[in-house]
């Protein structure tokens, strides 16, 4: 049996982290959620385009009087100071949310492989003709079978 999570998650400290993301949520009230055509018609700023940025604000900041009045290039800079901040939190997210998404894809693994070994077990002892076991055999065989896994469990014989 594969076990390489093996921890507890207190409830309290379950709630100190739903707490931390929501106090995450509350310093960031300027999150911007975009809809699926939105992010296919937004314009993208990609590496390149982020020093094309730079490069105009640096122009802008050194000649602020060819700009109407409508157009902000203190705005401009608050923008680009935000992105980066938003950029570093986006990283240190990332790796967070990588973490825990192996966490979960290993513990499904310890799960389901744990589970094979039970139905393994049970399957043996329905066999030996232990009492309630070929209920139970069947119950998670029928489970097994509909849970759209791609093959049946082999049950290993042991040696007489």
């Amino acid at each position: 049996m594969l076990n390489r999570v093996s921890a507890v998650l207190s409830d309290a400290d379950r709630d100190l982290v739903i707490a931390a993301i929501n106090t995450i949520r509350d310093k960031l009230p300027f999150r911007f959620p975009l809809t699926p055509a939105q992010r296919q018609t937004e314009v993208k700023m990609g590496p390149q385009s982020e020093q094309f940025v730079r490069q105009a604000l640096d122009i802008a900041e050194a000649n602020p009087a060819i700009f109407p009045g409508t157009f902000s290039v203190a705005e401009l800079r608050k923008d680009l100071n935000l992105y980066e901040v938003m950029s570093a939190l986006m990283t240190l997210y990332s790796q967070l949310f990588e973490e825990i998404e192996d966490t979960i894809f290993a513990l499904r693994a310890e799960l389901i492989d744990a589970a094979l070994e039970v139905y393994k077990f049970v399957k043996l002892a329905a066999d030996e003709g232990v009492a309630g076991m070929d209920s139970h055999a069947e119950t998670l065989g029928e489970q097994f079978a509909s849970s759209g896994s791609p093959s049946t469990p082999t049950v290993p014989v042991p040696n007489p």
